[in-house]
């Protein structure tokens, strides 16, 4: 838990606790240190330099005295007088508040004795009186001189610290007058920079908008795309199995190959969203490589390409049987390699291929390529070549056509699955675009059981279902699509009607568009399925069939109490395997 002001002794609730001086920064603060420093010294100086003078001025004086005294005695021969003025001497200034015993006078002290025992000695004579006080001068004169010496080195060392300590004091106001433009520039460039948060947290946030705004356009785009392409697909693969006449039969599959390109565009559109929003699902399931190779070049068997180019598929020995892996997103990067190797390479071959790299760690890195002997790529166009909407130049794109999205996603994807798209090429001698997966192994299947005897060819009941959609062309090409796949189907326009309906029995599924006007798929289910569960009645398989595809609009619709969810436009295969998924529909 954690403490609020009020919680803490001597805080206000609700009050900002007190700002803390900010501490002095390190330079000014070792400028101030050595500034008291040499301030301490200098004043130890000052007192030195105050008592070597006091002690230089007292041997002056004592000098002076001793000066005095010679001439008095030069000019007597009387020994009384003399003792007079030598104990006048001796016990007058200066020499009886100057120590001559102490502070270097050891000499001076001596010389002084001599001199106060002969003048204490009767009858004392003029000539050995003089003699002593000539020594006690020569003794004051070397302490003087040795004083004066000391006293001018003092003089000199105080000066310097005293105008070191002025340097450091003028020092220390550059400093503060720094440090303060310093931390006045440093708010300042604080606020600067908060002021660019704000401004990035409220562009982050347009963006964040816009980016929302987006993916709600293109859902709706891919909405309101999917469902006439339903149309086109649904009908063109019915009609596909009629009796038409040879021109009528190009014509249509001129229709259903240009509506299955639209498509392809759609989700092109719809993946780049999910990649930009950071929403690119990767799926975690058993893959057969090998197989998953051959079935690209199958499919890309189909597209139209120019007689010359062969086209071949691979699997190195040593490939595993299944891998763990995401086996729709492989096949979309491979069939999208193989696609564009096949439309921009004239004449030779297009190679898909896998193969088994050396591995570690319980991972067997699988190496994807697919080659081509095509235009090449000039190597200074490659760094364009994996961004969104971006192609090698505008003549080819004129010439081969194509919205540059391809590349780009499938890159995404790759690296999504863990590895990294990379291209190997150069003009005119083709290109080689390959990655490599470090995938772990998965188990084999578990082995089917063998169907009851004659179970085989059993005629089964005829199975009703509910098709609900508001749109009338999927009214129309839904039921027939389940007529051609052996059910029983009935069409409901709204979710109110079919709930009507179903109020009836006899259905074994339904489809249920989820965007309708008024009730719509979800206020749907979750009414069936509180009517289920108020009549204790068995739970209805409900498969959503709807023009929504992206990522949230499945996961919504199996929380709303769906069993199921496929996205417009539906084929027929796609159809019948999603149904055959229903729970209490297997078999069927």
């Amino acid at each position: 838990m954690t403490a609020e002001a009020g919680d803490r002794p001597g805080a206000t609730a609700g009050a900002e606790p007190a700002a803390r001086p900010a501490p002095l920064p390190v330079p000014l603060l070792l400028v101030l240190l050595a500034l008291a420093a040499f301030g301490a010294w200098a004043v130890g100086l000052a007192v030195t330099v105050s008592r070597q003078r006091s002690d230089l001025e007292a041997v002056v004086e004592a000098l002076t005295r001793l000066e005095e005294f010679r001439a008095e005695a030069s000019g007597s021969s009387d020994p009384d007088r003399l003792r007079e003025a030598g104990r006048r001497l001796l016990a007058g200034p200066p020499f009886e508040e100057f120590p001559l015993d102490g502070r270097g006078m050891e000499e001076a002290a001596s010389r002084a004795a001599d001199l106060r025992a002969e003048l204490g000695r009767p009858g004392a004579g003029t000539l050995e009186a003089l003699r002593r006080t000539g020594d006690l001068v020569a003794a004051l004169r070397r302490r003087a001189a040795f004083l004066s010496g000391r006293l001018g080195d003092s003089w000199s060392h105080l000066n310097l610290l005293v105008a070191a300590s002025l340097l450091l004091a003028a020092l220390a106001g550059v400093t503060l007058v720094a440090v303060r433009a310093g931390r006045r520039r440093a708010e300042r460039f604080a606020g600067e920079l908060r002021g660019a948060l704000e401004r990035l947290q409220e562009s982050r946030r347009e963006a964040e908008e816009a980016n929302a705004a987006k993916s709600r356009f293109l859902a709706n785009v891919s909405h309101e795309l999917r469902t006439p392409i339903q149309g086109i697909l649904g009908a063109a693969e019915l009609l596909q199995t009629a009796r038409l006449p040879a021109e009528a039969r190009d014509h249509l599959d001129i229709v259903r190959r240009s509506s299955e390109h639209l498509l392809d565009l759609v989700n092109d559109l719809l993946d780049l969203s999910r990649i930009e929003a950071g929403r690119l699902r990767i799926l975690r399931e058993p893959v057969d490589p090998a197989a998953v190779v051959e079935e690209v070049g199958a499919l890309v068997a189909g597209l139209p390409r120019s007689p010359g180019v062969a086209l071949s598929t691979r699997a190195r020995p040593g490939v595993p049987a299944r891998v763990w892996s995401d086996g729709g997103r492989l096949r979309q990067v491979l069939a999208n390699l193989a696609g564009n190797a096949v439309k921009f390479t004239e004449k030779g071959r297009v190679d898909i291929e896998v193969q088994a790299l050396p591995g570690e760690g319980g991972r067997t890195p699988l190496r994807f390529s697919v080659s081509d002997t095509g235009i090449g790529i000039p190597p200074e166009e490659i760094g364009r070549l994996f961004r969104p909407f971006a192609q090698v130049e505008n003549s080819t794109a004129r010439r081969y056509g194509g919205t540059g999205l391809g590349l780009a996603i499938s890159r995404e994807i790759v690296e999504a699955l863990g590895g990294r798209l990379e291209v190997d090429s150069a003009p005119g001698r083709g290109s080689v675009f390959h990655f490599t997966l470090a995938l772990e192994e998965a188990p084999a299947p578990a082995p089917r059981t063998a169907a009851p005897a004659g179970a085989e060819g059993a005629a089964l009941p005829a199975r009703r279902v509910l098709v609900v959609d508001d749109e009338g062309v999927n009214r129309v090409v839904l039921p027939a699509m389940l007529r051609r796949l052996g059910w029983e189907a009935r069409a409901a326009a709204s979710g109110e009607e079919a709930l009507a309906i179903l109020e009836g029995g006899g259905f074994d599924a339904v489809l249920l568009d989820v965007q309708m006007p008024g009730l719509d798929g979800h206020g749907t289910v979750r009414r069936l399925r509180e009517r289920e569960a108020a009549a204790g009645a068995p739970r209805l398989p409900v498969l959503a069939v709807t023009a929504s595809a992206m990522d949230e609009d499945r996961r919504r619709a199996l929380e709303s109490g769906m069993d199921g969810y496929l996205a417009k436009p539906v084929r027929l295969a796609d159809l019948e395997e999603a149904l055959a998924s229903l729970p209490g529909l297997r078999g069927a």
